[in-house]
């Protein structure tokens, strides 16, 4: 009995333990920001890199470009990607290992056929050489008188074969266009057939939207909804107001030849400095071309704070009844598409 009460004890314990841990990650996730770093910089040539890490670098992703990119990917400080790079480098010291060892070969057996040279083989072959040398030479003499006039037939032969060729030729040949011709045809209806397929497509998904966007004025007019839409807004300045970066630091130098530009991108820039203020300063350079500077951005984003503005929303009847059409809408397909969200609206505001 004491026996299983004591497994029992530690089960429950094991349990609580990793629901304990279970709850701790959760809240880690949910309470702990993941933070942005971005800095850029142009001098002559771009240069840039970014950084994204959560729980004191626990978990670090990093992307850098100086004439060409990098990535990393650290978890407890250990680059996972590191391992793909020792991978290749071990590879490739492989690979020029095995090329140098055939190189080495190569040049081992070269040496030794150099010295294998100098062996006497050439006696036998000087005193074999002259005795078919006096039995050919009067042979040759007559076989070489018959070999004209077997030429001669051969040619006479070959000559009416050579005159019928051209008449086989152009069939050949008209056969080879008609087949190109063909397979140029198909080629063609093939990419009529698909552009008028995308252009059925888009008009579709013209439609779709236009109704879409029908259907979200009259909610957005209509006097009973103006208090979730203000809602919406409220929260959706709140999530652009939170992921937003909290410092920023730069110094940018530009300038343009055509002046005309240049004044109106100042005024965007003018329209913008509430966003920026003094923390970025942008000096214009007038009748010429020129960019030069350096931007540094940090920034984090908590998914708690994140989940909870959302949460805000779907409590809101109106939003989620807009959500649930917009979702509904997205998963029909073809033309009946306009006609199921009409139905959905009558049936939710009968």
């Amino acid at each position: 009995m004491y026996i299983l009460i004591g497994i029992v004890k530690v089960i429950v314990f094991l349990l609580l333990l990793l629901f304990g841990l279970l709850l701790t990650a959760l809240l880690l996730l949910l309470l702990v920001p993941f933070r942005y770093r971005l800095e850029a910089a142009f001098h002559g040539k771009p240069r840039g890199s970014g950084r994204i890490t959560w729980l004191f670098h626990l978990l670090s992703l990093q992307v850098a470009y100086e004439e060409e990119w990098k990535f990393s990917l650290s978890l407890f400080g250990r680059d996972l990607f590191q391992k793909q790079e020792e991978k290749e480098r071990v590879e490739e010291a492989v690979e020029q290992l095995a090329e140098e060892g055939k190189e080495i070969g190569k040049e081992m057996v070269q040496e030794e056929i150099s010295e294998a040279e100098p062996i006497p083989i050439s006696k036998p072959k000087e005193e074999a050489k002259p005795e078919p040398k006096e039995e050919e030479k009067p042979e040759s003499k007559e076989e070489r008188t018959p070999e004209p006039k077997q030429e001669s037939k051969k040619e006479a032969k070959s000559a009416p074969k050579t005159e019928a060729k051209p008449l086989s030729e152009p069939s050949e040949e008209q056969g080879r266009w008609e087949r190109c011709l063909g397979r140029l045809e198909q080629k063609k209806r093939q990419i009529l057939d698909k552009l008028q397929g995308m252009k059925k497509g888009l008009e579709r998904q013209w439609k779709q939207k236009k109704s879409l966007w029908e259907l979200l004025k009259r909610e957005v007019s209509s006097p009973q909804n103006q208090k979730s839409m203000r809602l919406l807004l409220r929260q959706a300045k709140a999530m652009l107001r939170h992921v937003l970066p909290k410092k920023a630091k730069g110094h940018i130098e530009f300038g343009l030849e055509d002046p005309s530009l240049m004044g109106q991108i100042l005024a965007g820039a003018a329209l913008l400095y509430p966003l920026y203020g003094e923390q970025i300063q942008i000096v214009p350079v007038f009748d010429k071309k020129h960019l030069e500077g350096e931007i540094l951005i940090c920034g984090r984003v908590r998914v708690g704070t994140m989940g909870v503005l959302a949460l805000r929303l779907l409590f809101d009847e109106t939003i989620r009844k807009w959500l649930r059409r917009f979702l509904r809408s997205e998963s029909v397909d073809g033309g009946d598409k306009e006609g199921n969200v009409r139905m959905e609206e009558e049936r939710e505001d009968g």
